[in-house]
């Protein structure tokens, strides 16, 4: 039996969803190599495959990030993936991301402000936030963000760090102390801890 013009176009959706999905793996399995450059053609296919694909785009933007010198081709590519998926926190988050990599720390705040908007229980957006603003020399709102974040992830040691620095920051001393000898027992590696310790002394 001969498919209706519909039904065939149905089933080139179906075929290409597939493709599509497939073509994400494979770029998502070339982004754990750190391969970004492979994993962006993937990402591309995908897109080429479903235009609509709100998840390829997000993928290839944070690829792009990846590289370190694409930010801003990153951001077009979050600016789709939100068009077609507004509701997605991944993306905010991300697009906040390459915004803090430019220096643009205002802007990256309101895509964390969403990100968290959206998933108030995601423990990186505070972290994230809470770095723009220290970076902005808000430090009391930085160490709010710290805080929240500890609260989700109680064993978050980059979030400790992050906080001492607040609280030096405001000649809180003793309080930047407790932050970085909490972050070295959850990661007796942590250089940065150690040198952060040693300023607050």
């Amino acid at each position: 039996m001969k498919l209706s013009a519909k039904d065939q176009k149905f089933l080139n959706l179906v075929k290409h969803t597939a493709q599509a999905e497939a073509e994400l793996e494979k770029g998502r399995l070339f982004f754990e190599k750190q391969d970004w450059d492979t994993a962006i053609a993937c990402f591309t296919e995908a897109i080429r495959l479903d235009p609509d694909y709100a998840l390829a785009y997000n993928n290839r933007g944070f690829s792009k990030h990846r590289l370190g010198d694409q930010y801003l081709r990153a951001i077009e590519d979050y600016d789709r993936a939100i068009g077609l998926d507004p509701n997605d926190a991944r993306i905010y988050f991300n697009r906040g991301y390459s915004w803090s990599r430019l220096g643009q720390n205002n802007t990256a705040i309101k895509n964390y402000d969403k990100a968290i908007e959206l998933l108030p229980d995601h423990a990186w957006a505070y972290i994230n936030r809470g770095r723009c603003y220290q970076e902005l020399r808000q430090y009391q709102q930085s160490i709010e963000d710290y805080s929240k974040a500890l609260r989700l992830e109680p064993n978050y040691a980059r979030a400790y760090i992050g906080r001492s620095v607040s609280y030096y920051r405001l000649g809180q001393n003793e309080l930047a102390v407790e932050d970085c000898d909490k972050a070295i027992e959850l990661d007796p590696n942590s250089e940065t801890a150690y040198i952060n310790r040693g300023y607050s002394y």
